[in-house]
């Protein structure tokens, strides 16, 4: 077997042994804060000035805390999204002047995604978070061993767009304020319809493959439950995978480099954050739609190496790196993913976020290469061909 693969991303935290206490809340969802008077004189609410909502109990309030905005806790009429009324025993007017601002400002939000329902034709569940507007639909999935109902899946998938977005500013080596959120993300139960509202928001009708994206300055993904989506695994990484694509768009000055003639570093990277995730590359893009193709099993770096190491024709780099992400065959997409993980595993992420800023200005990509890594391209495919027979596996 080859040696075991580390740098940015790879790096995994051990779960606590320590009491048997439940995972605690991701590090985003921070508990809300509401203003009081500082001076204990009610009883029956502590001078919070307010009472937690009877119609939320502990559970639901463990899911909802710190979550900017949920449709479901916002159709609540009695707390409008809050989780919180209005303690009737005293009298705290900087509590109830929070509550009732922050009821505005929930129906506000409600009343906007409404209008993608009325797009949709029925009723969709929609949340968000500081750097997503995520909609989920599908009403039922097993997670593991557990079976999960559309409201926690919401939820879940919500925790994961953030823990991929801290994961990419670390693999990236960038900062929030490279980035020009919110990403809307839409996830579908119904292919029907997808292709009845994902015009209006990427351009493009979807129907030919499991999703669309809209890339740059408004990044939006939309994707439907169907051939290679059908389970919590395959969805996640599908998720993933062209989540990646929009976040690469999205670094400031906001340019698709898949259509800069830079497609393999536009799809090494998307490719990269799938194979973090569980080590497998299943996502194949052309016309900003995700197809689905397949190579491999999803399975790449023992495949590479068996064929570096016996000295079979492989596509050369300088054969493929300056086409068109719609122009990459699945075994140029392999090998695009693998001179990525080379280029950030070995030189880390801050020179290649140079490297597409270079490209998304229009730079030559011969010329920005050479300046960031201080070698060519052809000198990059020998570099690429050790690392493989050093760092890759014989099996997968």
């Amino acid at each position: 077997m080859g040696a075991a693969l580390s740098g940015p991303g790879y790096a995994q935290k051990k779960p606590s042994r320590k009491g048997k206490k439940g995972p605690s809340l991701p590090a985003w969802r921070r508990p809300v804060e509401v203003p009081g008077l500082g001076k204990v004189h009610c009883k029956f609410c502590k001078d919070r000035g307010w009472k937690w909502c009877p119609r939320h109990k502990k559970e639901m309030r463990k899911l909802e805390e710190g979550v900017p905005f949920c449709s479901v806790r916002d159709e609540c009429k009695l707390c409008g999204g809050t989780l919180r009324v209005d303690c009737k025993a005293c009298k705290n007017r900087p509590a109830e002047e929070w509550l009732r601002e922050e009821r505005v400002r929930q129906a506000k939000w409600l009343a906007e995604r409404r209008k993608i329902d009325a797009l949709a034709k029925h009723r969709l569940m929609h949340a968000a978070s500081p750097h997503f507007q995520l909609m989920f639909d599908i009403p039922r999935m097993k997670v593991g061993r557990r079976t999960l109902d559309q409201h926690h899946l919401l939820h879940l998938y919500l925790d994961r767009l953030e823990a991929l977005y801290e994961r990419f500013k670390k693999v990236m080596a960038c900062s929030d304020g490279d980035f020009h959120p919110p990403f809307r993300i839409f996830i579908w139960n119904s292919a029907t319809d997808q292709a009845r509202v994902s015009p209006r928001i990427t351009g493009l009708g979807g129907s030919g493959g499991t999703g669309s994206k809209l890339l740059g300055s408004r990044p939006a993904f939309t994707v439907a439950k169907g051939r290679g989506t059908r389970n919590d695994r395959d969805l996640h990484r599908c998720v993933v995978h062209n989540v990646a694509h929009l976040l690469l768009s999205n670094i400031s000055p906001c340019v698709w480099i898949g259509k800069r003639k830079a497609g393999w570093l536009d799809a090494g990277v998307a490719h990269y954050f799938e194979f973090l995730l569980d080590g497998r590359c299943t996502n194949f893009c052309y016309t900003e739609q995700n197809t689905m193709v397949g190579f491999r099993g999803g399975k790449w770096r023992a495949y590479i190496r068996s064929k570096v190491a016996l000295g079979a024709a492989l596509p050369s780099f300088p054969s493929f790196y300056n086409k068109l992400i719609d122009e990459l065959t699945p075994l140029e997409h392999a090998l695009s993913f693998s001179y990525v993980e080379f280029l950030l595993n070995v030189y880390g992420g801050a020179k290649m976020k140079s490297l597409v800023r270079g490209i998304m200005q229009k730079r030559p990509q011969r010329e920005v290469f050479r300046r960031v890594y201080g070698f060519g391209i052809l000198e990059l495919e020998k570099k690429w061909r050790e690392h493989v027979l050093k760092t890759y596996p014989t099996r997968e």
